[in-house]
């Protein structure tokens, strides 16, 4: 039995689907990077969707899907690596339960 706790990841995913980033982070308890990518997300992600997209008169969202998508699949990669770590070293601490 494993202490992973996926829906920290469940809820990074679908939060990034709308251009959230970081809420599934500060579920796990990753403070720094969670309040970095909540930040960016506000501060420099959607200014630099809609700055593209008014720019290019909407032809930038061929360039920004994919990027987006990439952004969220490496996100969701990296916050799954920090949980099952932080589910391995629950593990190594507290041992297998007893047998009986």
């Amino acid at each position: 039995m494993s202490n992973k706790n996926d829906t920290a990841l469940i809820a990074e995913i679908v939060l990034s689907l709308v251009g959230i980033f970081g809420v599934g982070w500060l579920m796990a308890g990753e403070t720094t990077v969670g309040v970095l990518l909540l930040l960016g997300s506000f501060l420099l992600y959607w200014p630099l969707v809609i700055l593209a997209l008014i720019f290019t008169l909407g032809l930038g969202i061929f360039c920004l899907v994919p990027m987006a998508v990439g952004a969220i699949i490496l996100n969701a990669l990296l916050l799954n690596g920090v949980l099952n770590r932080k589910a391995m070293r629950f593990l190594i601490l507290h041992g297998p339960p007893p047998s009986q």
